[in-house]
């Protein structure tokens, strides 16, 4: 059984990649199992569950000396869990990472020879846009897809969209390092899914999917994979952006002009 971790940032399309994962028989994605807050659900799919249930059996536990041990004995549980499973993985956000302090979860994920799919969006300016436009509808957690249409909505582009453009490239890239430097790893790209980013996807490519089935070792190469969810932002950035005149007078001339054109 292959062992593999999605590693993405928010609104990179993951649930999206992972429904249609969950669609293959072999393969199984759990969701964001470091979830915290009001996402948390009372369960030992959840590590803060976990982490509170191994609390109340030692009180010790609650110290940061043994955390790294009890993920490490989290991930064995969601890894034995599914045993008719061929691949079984689970999702990460690279601010889940950076709130359990690296060094807590990168080790025992290491130990478990987990591989890793960093999914990337190509286009930083349109990854920008989700975000905000994601705070804008006052849901913050709400999916990059979903099972219904949504009202569509516009984002004001502010200012300091350079520097904005420049923070996400370098966290990208810091991942990219870090994660490819570690671990067996496989770099994704969201706007690969289609031929055409225009239209409403319910699939994945299947040259992308043998890419995909290649690097967890699936031998089954069931290519009708379908997922309900449907994307909740049109692709046009004319369309996304209330400011767009603005916006291209900002970024004419600089090294993100090209997004534009994307």
């Amino acid at each position: 059984m292959e062992k593999f971790a999605v590693i993405a940032k928010m609104r990179s399309g993951s649930q999206f990649f992972e429904s249609i994962l969950n669609a293959h028989p072999d393969i199984y994605c759990y969701g964001e199992v470091f979830s915290s807050g009001s996402e948390m659900t009372p369960n030992k799919r959840n590590f803060y569950s976990f982490w509170l249930d191994r609390i109340k059996e030692d009180n010790k536990n609650v110290f940061p000396l043994y955390k790294s041990e009890i993920i490490g004995e989290f991930l064995t549980y969601l890894y034995t869990d599914l045993p008719k499973k061929k691949a079984i993985g689970i999702d990460i956000k690279y601010f889940q990472l950076e709130l359990e302090n690296l060094q807590f979860l990168l080790q025992p994920i290491k130990q478990h020879n987990v591989k890793i799919i960093h999914l990337i969006r190509r286009n930083i300016l349109k990854h920008y846009i989700s975000i905000y436009l994601h705070l804008n509808r006052g849901l913050y957690g709400r999916k990059m897809h979903d099972t219904i249409k949504v009202e569509p909505v516009k984002v004001e582009v502010k200012p300091t969209i350079i520097d904005e453009l420049n923070k996400l490239k370098e966290s990208r890239d810091y991942y990219a390092k870090l994660l490819s430097r570690n671990f067996e790893y496989f770099e994704l790209y969201y706007e690969d899914f289609s031929e055409n980013a225009d239209q409403d996807l319910n699939t994945i490519m299947p040259n992308v999917l043998n890419q995909v089935f290649d690097f967890l070792n699936i031998q089954n190469r069931d290519y009708d994979l379908r997922s309900k969810l449907k994307k909740t932002n049109p692709a046009k950035l004319c369309d996304l952006i209330a400011n767009y005149d603005e916006t291209v007078n900002i970024l004419s001339g600089t090294k993100w002009e090209y997004l534009l054109d994307e």
